[in-house]
């Protein structure tokens, strides 16, 4: 009965939502492109999206499965002779696979374009790629209003509203199919380079899978090409790819903000600056607060870096780390400290932050309100990491869309290893 009446409520909200769109649409096909209009189709397109993502894995061409077995080390990009290692096959395959993982895929990064598309003369309404990619950045959405902003414009106002919207629908439709060909293309290609990945590990062994060969530290990348253009070109990290689906990152430049090591994860479009990882997670605190959680005792390695930063004596830190097991708020610790620089104070704030309540993740992109919400995490049982959360989808919509980020056992004990000891540091011992 209780499904029944749950299904009778569900069906009820989705036709009024279905007469409200249908209401504003004898307005005038301006009214189509309001904030109401928007806020009646958000439920029915998120449901939408949910059956668009079901997708059915093609298989591996029969001749080329026959290539990839006679020399799998061909695909990663590695010789046969001499037999490559583990690690050197793991490189390979991370390196390759944050290449071309599909949903990293996104028509506005022209080193993607061109090496999807290859020497094809990529034509799309009549330009050339290189063409597109330039008008497709001059494209601006323009301004949304709602009903009755609407209604009072004059005749010919609204008319200009209704084509600016249309114009920018149009760009936004092109866009996406030609995100969609590049990650449909994409797609074929990973699937051939995880079977070559399959297929080397059978062939050297995987005695050292729980190992962290193959991983290794890349100095110096630019954070940002948005903010090059800007003139910022000190915003650069320290980054290690991991297996998974994100790597660990540390911030190194003029303008390093984030020390201490942090995983980034939710790799998407962001308002106004580039495709990266839009989401990131301090490792200290987050296993701190796991630490927390179990009951267990804080390790006084995990309080190394904010102990650093806020100037803290061997006593003193002692001192926080009893104070952080019982939990207790951020004036009291502060006051009993003697901490009184405010930028001392934010770093303890947001070390608790996340050390008391567990990782957050953010909705932060674009004219849209902030939303936080506890992150999902899942420890498995063979020791890897799932951090389950709702990402948000499009550029400029609140729909979200049920989303995992996977760690392997590698990529977890990776984490570890740089949270509680010297690995960051030496990054020689993990190659």
């Amino acid at each position: 009965m209780t499904v029944d009446l749950a299904r009778t409520s569900l069906d009820n909200l989705l036709r009024e939502l279905h007469e409200q769109a249908e209401e504003l649409k004898k307005k005038g096909s301006a009214f189509e492109h309001t904030q109401e209009y928007y806020d009646t189709i958000r439920e029915q397109e998120k449901r939408m999206e949910e059956y668009k993502s079901v997708t059915v894995s093609s298989a591996i061409p029969d001749g080329q499965e026959a290539e990839l077995r006679e020399n799998p080390f061909k695909f990663l990009s590695l010789p046969n002779e001499p037999r490559p290692t583990y690690g050197q096959a793991r490189a390979a395959w991370i390196r390759l696979s944050k290449a071309w993982f599909p949903d990293l895929q996104y028509p506005q990064n022209k080193e993607q374009m061109h090496r999807i598309f290859g020497l094809e003369d990529f034509v799309l309404d009549g330009q050339n790629l290189d063409k597109w990619l330039e008008n497709l950045g001059k494209v601006a959405r323009p301004t949304v209003l709602t009903v009755q902003e609407l209604e009072r414009l004059d005749p010919k106002k609204r008319e200009d509203y209704r084509q600016q919207h249309e114009t920018y629908r149009a760009k936004e439709i092109e866009y996406e199919t030609v995100k969609q060909e590049m990650r449909t293309r994409a797609l074929k290609k990973m699937q051939t380079i995880n079977r070559a990945y399959k297929l080397a590990k059978e062939i050297i062994g995987d005695k050292e899978e729980d190992t962290f060969a193959g991983f290794e530290w890349i100095p110096g990348a630019r954070t940002s090409e948005a903010l090059s253009m800007l003139g910022l070109d000190d915003f650069q990290h320290d980054a290690l790819k991991l297996e998974g689906n994100g790597e660990i990152r540390r911030d190194t430049g003029k303008w390093a903000s984030w020390k201490t090591p942090y995983l980034t994860f939710d790799y998407r479009e962001a308002f106004m600056m580039d495709e990266d990882y839009q989401q990131a997670i301090k490792l200290k605190p987050f296993f701190a607060w796991m630490e927390l959680k179990q009951g267990k005792e804080l390790s006084p390695a995990l309080l190394d870096d904010l102990a650093d930063e806020c100037k803290l004596n061997e006593n003193k830190a002692e001192q926080l780390r009893l104070m952080i097991m019982n939990r207790e708020e951020i004036g009291f610790i502060t006051k009993t400290l003697g901490i009184t620089e405010s930028h001392e104070k934010s770093n303890i704030l947001w070390y608790l932050f996340t050390a008391y309540n567990g990782p957050m993740f953010t909705h932060d992109a674009g004219p849209r309100r902030l939303v936080h919400f506890p992150l999902g995490v899942e420890l498995t049982e063979k020791g890897g990491m799932i951090l389950k959360y709702v990402e948000q989808h499009g550029l400029f919509a609140d729909i979200g869309k049920n989303e995992t980020a996977q760690f392997s056992p590698a990529d977890t004990k990776m984490m570890v290893a740089i949270a509680y000891g010297p690995l960051l540091a030496q990054a020689a011992m993990i190659k």
